[in-house]
């Protein structure tokens, strides 16, 4: 769940209403597939990607990125961390592990490949784009992050976003996954209990065949672009829901009841509508 929410944790799918074209082809999507799930670690995530969101917070007098909440996201979820230490020099420190290397011009081995780095040709190219990540307050001292993200320390983002600002992760809004408007008329958000990554791909994994099996032309089609189909029109599911199957079915009509539901509804929803059962159900 979202580390130290101090709620029960919330997740939702997001459930696709009609079929996609005229519902003839397999290959397309179909009324019930479920095309989203949301754990409560992904929406705790979101939320304060979002906040952190680095176009939020500015550029300072040199174009570059201010000490501030998108730094601390980054350095808590990036893989690596890179400072410019002279006119031709990087540093990479790889956060997890405190592990440095230093780059410049010149290629050397470096995680089992040569690698190199022309660092002011790379900083001259990105401070161009108003959407750079490039912190600092002169170019001579230049920070970024790279390697991919993890949301391991999630928490640690969030004690900071709480401390420095009225944002709590435990705010209603911060609870749900932020749909637009278009996706709430297309799709129907519907909470259930919390669930691990392996249910979500169950949930939302492609139906499969294999096509000439043990010949040297084997390969794997999709059939369906998903195994479980949600029954969402059932009584007991339009009920945690509290809308009618008309109201649902209507493009122009916006359905969000998310954070309404009690949460004895949810396991509910998720057993009926999937036809799933829970094991060592998070949270």
């Amino acid at each position: 769940m979202c580390p130290t929410r101090t709620t029960r944790p919330m997740a939702e799918f997001a459930i696709k209403i009609g079929d996609q074209g005229d519902g003839s082809r397999e290959d397309l999507y179909k009324d019930g597939d479920v095309l989203a799930a949301f754990s409560d670690e992904r929406i705790c995530c979101v939320h304060a990607e979002m906040i952190c969101d680095v176009r939020k917070f500015g550029m300072n007098s040199a174009g570059l990125r201010p000490d501030s909440l998108a730094k601390t996201y980054l350095s808590k979820t990036a893989k690596y961390m890179f400072e410019r230490v002279s006119k031709t020099e990087v540093r990479r420190t790889t956060l997890a592990t405190g592990d440095k290397v230093l780059f410049d011009d010149v290629p050397k081995m470096v995680d089992g490949k040569m690698q190199h780095m022309f660092v002011e040709e790379f900083l001259r190219r990105r401070v161009k784009s108003d959407k750079h990540l490039i912190f600092g307050k002169t170019l001579l001292e230049a920070v970024w992050f790279g390697g991919g993200s993890t949301p391991d320390n999630i928490a640690e983002v969030w004690d900071e976003i709480e401390n420095l600002t009225a944002k709590r992760r435990d705010d209603p809004e911060c609870k749900i996954w932020p749909a637009g408007q278009q996706d709430l008329k297309s799709h129907l958000f519907v909470e259930t209990v919390n669930f691990t990554s392996e249910e979500a791909n169950n949930v939302t994994s492609p139906q499969n065949q294999i096509i000439n099996e043990g010949q040297e032309d084997e390969r794997t089609e999709m059939v369906r672009k998903r195994v479980i189909k949600a029954q969402w029109d059932l009584d007991e599911v339009l009920d945690h829901i509290k809308e009618t199957k008309t109201a649902i079915r209507d493009r122009n009509k916006t359905i969000d009841h998310r954070g309404e539901a009690p949460i004895a509804n949810r396991e509910l929803l998720f057993n009926k509508a999937l036809g799933q059962v829970l094991v060592n159900p998070k949270g």
